[in-house]
């Protein structure tokens, strides 16, 4: 089977990419290839991968000029029509498209160039359930996959869609039994991912806190980050595979206090992965990811108090049973299988017969 997949040319497509949907765009490509797929990416220089890489845009292309890691949109969107059109040319050359971008919405007016199965995985709350009922209704030729049931349940419903949950490689993630005496956060440093509740949490629990993640908002770390860091509250920047899964394993718990819905929730799953038990804001598909109870505790929103509750029997969570849980329900072998049996039926069907 050839696939063609597109990946968001803001930031590169690797395994230590610092964005989950990257991640999750690189490891399902390197999967698709073990199972037997000719599988070309489309994405940004600076991805890396073992089957065809095109690089559909340089950093400088897409860029603001003299702002670091910053980029314009409207440079983003020129370059994914680039990118499509690309793809659109050659298109004989694939059984199937797919799309792998929260911002699928740029691609969606060259859909109807497509005369190949064209898929989106919707990875993120990127529009409004109101306008996402509008792209559903004047593009309806795609099928849509969402990543979680409660995603889904949120917007409107596509004409073709169906939920897989998002899968990670259990190969890639270390299993540990006994962990140090920390709580560990990861996430882009930027109010929506709610560090300053994380903060709050170890300022009356006196427990040790590590902070890892890029920084999107230089004034939000600056205002709600830095003025706290101390030999109990600390921030070790953004990290590579190896090192984040080594936080992950290390922990006694991982902290989630996102301030938004998460469409998944990947870092709760590659911290289950380690074996680290999560205790995370009820929003979004979290209670999805996280067994309250079993493998984690799932609290109210913004509840701080509730948050150091939890904390308290953090021990009592098996952490076997953290893993168990990823093996059985978010493993990539078995989300990709799922992905390959509806890239059959689609290829089978033939495009028009969505129509």
């Amino acid at each position: 089977m050839k696939i063609a997949i597109l990946a968001a040319l803001d930031t590169p497509v690797s395994a230590d990419s610092l964005g989950g949907t990257e991640i999750w765009t690189h490891e399902f490509a390197e999967e698709l290839i073990s199972k037997g797929c000719d599988v070309t990416l489309s994405a940004s220089e600076g991805s890396s991968f073992s089957g065809k890489l095109f690089e559909s845009a340089k950093r400088s292309d897409v860029e603001l000029p003299g702002q670091l890691l910053k980029v314009s949109r409207e440079k983003i969107v020129e370059f994914s029509i680039r990118q499509i059109e690309e793809v659109i040319k050659i298109q004989d050359q694939f059984d199937l498209i797919h799309i792998s971008n929260c911002n699928f919405d740029f691609y969606l007016p060259f859909i109807e160039k497509f005369h190949k199965p064209v898929v989106i995985t919707v990875h993120s709350y990127n529009f409004s359930g109101e306008k996402a009922g509008e792209l559903f209704l004047k593009y309806p030729d795609v099928f849509y996959v969402f990543n979680a049931n409660s995603f889904k349940k949120t917007w409107p419903e596509p004409r073709h869609y169906c939920v897989i949950y998002t899968g990670i490689n259990l190969a890639n993630f270390e299993f540990n039994h006994s962990p140090d005496d920390y709580i560990f956060w990861m996430g882009r440093i930027h109010k929506d991912k709610g560090i300053e509740d994380a903060i709050k949490f170890a300022k009356k629990t006196g427990e040790k806190l590590i902070i890892a993640g890029p920084i999107r908002d230089q004034e939000y770390f600056d205002l709600e980050v830095g003025p706290y860091l101390s030999n109990n509250i600390e921030y070790v920047g953004g990290l590579d595979h190896e090192k984040k899964v080594q936080y992950y394993k290390q922990a006694k718990a991982f902290l989630m206090t996102t301030k938004r819905d998460e469409s998944f929730g990947l870092v709760a799953a590659e911290s289950l992965a380690c074996g680290t038990p999560v205790i995370a804001y009820d929003r979004g598909a979290l209670s999805e990811v996280v067994s309250d109870n079993e493998t984690g505790f799932i609290v109210e929103p913004d509840d701080i108090e509730q948050l150091v509750e939890k904390s308290k029997l953090i021990d009592s969570v098996d952490r076997a049973a953290c893993r168990q849980r990823v093996e059985k329900n978010f493993n990539i072998s078995v989300m990709t299988d799922k992905y390959l049996d509806l890239y059959q039926k689609l290829i089978e069907e033939g495009y028009e017969a969505k129509n």
